[in-house]
This record gives C-alpha cells, structure tokens and sequence, in this order.
C-alpha cells in the first residue's frame, strides 16, 4: 500500500513536469508532425520556477523565444493552417524592443514598458485565459504575466518557457540557447 501511493505521488509530480493533465489529458497537439532525433532536447529539471521572480529580473526574460507547441482550448476564427503554421515563429524582446511575428502580422513595439502581474486562484483572480486554468503545471503556486503593452501579455511558466493565450489556443514558447 505505502509502495502504491509512493507511486502514484511519484506519477503526479511527473505528469505535472511533463506537460500533462492531471486527469491524464495533454494539453500538447497530438497531431503536429514528430521531431527528429537531432532536434530532441531533454528538459532541465532545476531550471529556476518564475514563483520568486521579481520585476527587477525581467531582464531574465530577454532574448528570442520560438513558439514550439500549440494547445487547442476552444473555437477559433482563424484557419486551421495559419494556427499550425505558428509553429517556429519568433517572439524577441529586450528593454529596447520587442517584435513578435505572430498570425500574418509583424508586432513591434519600441521601448516597451514591461510590468509583472501576479495572478492567484486564491485570491480571487480569474484564471481563464492562462495555461493553469486549463490544467498544465498545476503546481504552480501563483501565475506570473510579463505585461509587454496594453493588450500584450505572456503568461512566464519559467524562465525557458511562457504562453501566449489568443483566441482559443494557447501558444507555448521556448526560449532559444
């Protein structure tokens, strides 16, 4: 019995690093085209969790970033092809400018004002829009938004990962080495 919920314990700290549910679900698109071995990457383990970050750290935060998975959460308006073909596209932002190539438009904004936002379930903040609500990385304790502009926000799962949340997909990023 002690082995079995060791386990199970053991089980759900992994699905909640791995991208899954905890109903067993994955928020990652089973139908995008397989990775070949040279683009495999394993995933580092003790990267630092955004749960501490400051705003005084965004700097953490700059450099390019290439969207590397979608999550399907509703309906959409625009055409399943220009959704899938996000994939690659680049988020680049430092404390001079930021651009985003992102469904047929060139975002660029010049010194962007960046302000952090934390939400919590807790505290009555409503969730809807972000990954946590939609079950990926539930043990966060709180989720951390990087204000880029007045209707420009990513959700900053960690310093190598955000999200970017528009109209019923959530677009997840990785930051480039």
């Amino acid at each position: 019995m002690r082995h079995t919920l060791l386990l199970l314990s053991f089980m759900y700290l992994l699905a909640c690093r791995n991208s899954e549910r905890a109903d067993g679900g994955s928020l990652t698109n089973t139908s995008q085209t397989k990775k070949t071995v040279d683009d495999f990457h394993y995933r580092d383990l003790l990267e630092e969790y955004v749960d501490s970050i400051q705003p005084k750290e965004i700097r953490g935060l700059f450099g390019q970033w290439t969207i590397t998975s979608i999550a399907k959460t509703g309906g959409s308006l625009q055409d399943e092809k220009t959704i899938q073909q996000q994939v690659g596209h680049k988020l680049y932002l430092d404390s001079t400018i930021l651009k985003f190539d992102f469904i047929n438009h060139d975002v660029r904004i010049v010194k962007p004002k960046y302000k952090i936002l934390y939400l919590d379930e807790e505290k009555g903040d409503n969730l809807k829009g972000t990954s946590y609500f939609e079950g990926y990385r539930m043990c966060r304790k709180q989720v951390v938004m990087l204000g880029c502009s007045k209707r420009i926000y990513f959700e900053v799962i960690h310093f190598m990962e955000m999200a970017y949340y528009y109209d019923g997909r959530i677009y997840f990023l990785t930051k480039d080495e």
